[in-house]
């Protein structure tokens, strides 16, 4: 094949260390950032990546007006501008996903209502996950005329909801403190068995409404029959008061023994409420020894408590307010610290992205993360972050048509690789040479995991000049 000068490669090299050192077989390990238009690039993409994308973060240019020079490519652009704009680009996503994948959102006040209504046409209604505001400007903003706005939302949508897998939120050392009792199960503490807030009464759970009965000596548990299963034996119609009355008379008759205790669920107030089991589950949980007693008055009957272990997290919540999402602290100036004073305007908190991340990444730790507005370089800087916790192999492919791919996210995914101690810390580019693959690099440190940096000059060029070089990367040659 004849050599090719650069003007007239699809892919350009960029060397922006003098002392990066050439990288061999480590494209498995690569993080790919990738100047040009997102939505030509994108195009080329799926020849290559359709249905391997895990997660896709959407960082869009807010349509705000505000610090327009942020983005050359206009943050005013017009609603229905906007609106074909995003249109085309989460169009062209949608094939790059996989089955488990999500896709996540920010934006703010301007926008979300658009947002919201366009991801619903785009990826299904029935795909959406939830909005969460996040608490980024702790104060509000000081130029803002009627409400100083704190937040701004994520928003979540699943490729396909029945398909997705969300990891739990990380239980908080103050509430794990609460579960001081072990056996051999683990930590656990005692919740009440009975069932209150919504669908919490006899006529909503008659299934759910029966007695338990305790016998003090022998410690047993047994049950009677339900309101459920009186209501069908006495061809009752409606459930109301009376016939609940009348079934508790009725039980207490039948069921009641001087050794022992009959037990409804009746709350503070003495209104009766249901169980939070049915009378088969229940007895199953005694069978396990989940089930004891306690005793809320002092001279009351028992109340019947369930063993609560703590688990391995909870569902994330719906607002994050946390600290660390301060993106003044932990965008600008995390952002300045590692790389010093830049013309990125507004990064997000590195936290908040990697939180969100870290609730869809997959047990085998090798997803690979497509950042479509790459920005200042936060997704990677995240990516790299997890990767170096947890030894994981993610790969982030970053899109950024403004020259602070290279200036801004390029340096700061550099830093960030040296502060992990991830890769050595010289060590970083390489891409493509005459034959358009990835070959002829070199590195001593099996650790490292390479930034590899080019510019799509044309992405109309045939699609082999790219497919290639995407191939080789995806496949790790």
């Amino acid at each position: 094949m004849a050599k090719m000068c650069e003007d007239d490669l699809a892919w350009r090299v960029m060397n922006i260390h003098p002392e990066s050192h050439e990288i061999q077989n480590h494209a498995d390990k690569s993080h790919l950032m990738l100047k040009g238009d997102n939505f030509e690039i994108m195009s080329v993409l799926k020849r290559r990546f359709a249905g391997q994308i895990r997660m896709a973060y959407v960082d869009p240019p807010y349509n705000t007006g505000t610090d327009a020079a942020a983005f050359s490519y206009a943050n005013r652009i017009g609603d229905d501008a906007w609106v074909f704009f995003m249109r085309e680009r989460l169009e062209v996503l949608l094939p790059l996903l996989s089955d488990q994948s999500c896709v996540i959102l920010t934006i703010d006040d301007h926008m979300i209502a658009h947002l919201k209504m366009l991801c619903d046409d785009i990826f299904g209604r029935i795909n959406f996950l939830g909005c969460i505001p996040v608490r980024i400007k702790p104060g509000g903003r000081s130029n803002d005329s009627f409400i100083a706005v704190e937040h701004e939302y994520i928003l979540l949508y699943a490729k396909n909801i029945d398909s997705v897998k969300l990891n739990l939120w990380p239980e908080s050392e103050k509430n794990l403190k609460a579960y001081s009792k072990k056996d051999e199960r683990g930590n656990y503490k005692f919740r009440d068995f009975m069932r209150t807030g919504g669908h919490s009464t006899p006529e909503s759970r008659p299934n759910s409404f029966y007695p338990i009965k305790y016998h003090r000596e022998t410690h047993e548990f047994t049950v009677a029959e339900s309101l459920k299963q009186f209501v069908d034996k006495n061809s009752i119609s409606e459930i109301t008061e009376q016939v609940i009355a009348d079934y508790v008379k009725a039980t207490q008759n039948e069921f009641s023994d001087e050794s022992s205790n009959i037990v409804f669920p009746e709350d503070t107030s003495d209104s009766f409420r249901v169980w939070r089991q049915t009378k088969d589950s229940f007895l199953k949980l005694v069978e396990g020894n989940l089930i004891a007693v306690g005793q809320t008055k002092k001279y009351g009957p028992p109340s019947i408590r369930i063993k609560d272990y703590a688990k391995d997290g909870v569902l994330p919540p719906s607002m994050w307010t946390d600290k660390k999402y301060d993106a003044s602290t932990h965008g600008t100036k995390l952002l300045e610290d590692l790389i010093g004073k830049n013309e990125f305007s507004y990064p997000k908190s590195l936290y908040a992205v990697r939180d969100v991340l870290e609730l869809f990444t997959s047990g085998e730790k090798n997803d690979i993360v497509l950042d479509m507005f790459g920005g200042s370089g936060t997704t990677t800087h995240a990516v790299i972050d997890m990767n170096s916790e947890d030894n994981g192999q993610r790969r982030c492919i970053s899109i950024e048509i403004e020259d602070y791919i290279e200036t801004v996210a390029y340096r700061r995914a550099y830093e960030a690789m040296r502060k992990t101690k991830t890769p050595a810390g010289n060590t970083l580019l390489g891409w493509m040479n005459e034959k358009n693959i990835l070959e002829g690099f070199t590195v001593d440190d099996e650790s490292i995991q390479p930034l590899i940096l080019a510019e799509i000059r044309d992405a109309s060029k045939e699609e082999s000049e790219h497919s290639v070089a995407f191939g080789k990367w995806m496949n790790g040659e």
